[in-house]
């Protein structure tokens, strides 16, 4: 096979399985009414998603995306609340500046979480059974499970 035939049968290849990349699920844009700039961390099973978006002055907020309405959760005292994790009992996980939290949808309390010895401690995911993990510094290695 020559250069030539080898490079136009790589480029129809291409452009054969490109629409199958493409369309391999459904898109949807989630942007924080009125914010500069939102992120998406975490998703459960009923759909509901947790962020956190910026304000106009350059504030993080902790968001829950759940049945098409937002809702800001903000770790009380502290500045720009990021919210990573979800499980499918309503427990949501997040980092305020050097606190790490779990919070309760049912109950709307705040759980302060942090490893023994950290200076500050992230966390980014809980699963059902509510084993969190994250990541912290300042504690003997850097990402923990509990």
């Amino acid at each position: 096979m020559t250069f030539r035939k080898a490079v136009l049968t790589l480029a129809v290849l291409l452009l054969a399985t490109a629409p199958l990349a493409l369309a391999q699920g459904t898109y949807t844009q989630i942007d924080y009414p009125g914010a500069v700039q939102t992120e998406c961390w975490g998703i459960d099973n009923a759909g509901d998603v947790v962020g956190e978006y910026v304000d106009g002055l350059g504030i993080s907020h902790g968001f829950l995306l759940s049945g098409g309405a937002y809702s800001t959760i903000d770790y009380p005292h502290l500045r720009d609340t990021g919210l990573y994790g979800i499980n499918d009992v309503g427990q949501i996980v997040g980092f305020a500046q050097v606190q790490g939290f779990l919070y309760d949808t049912q109950t709307q309390l705040f759980t302060p979480v942090n490893r023994p010895g950290a200076s500050y401690s992230v966390l980014t995911g809980i699963n059902d059974e509510g084993t969190i993990v994250g990541y912290s510094a300042g504690a003997s290695g850097n990402y923990f499970r509990l």
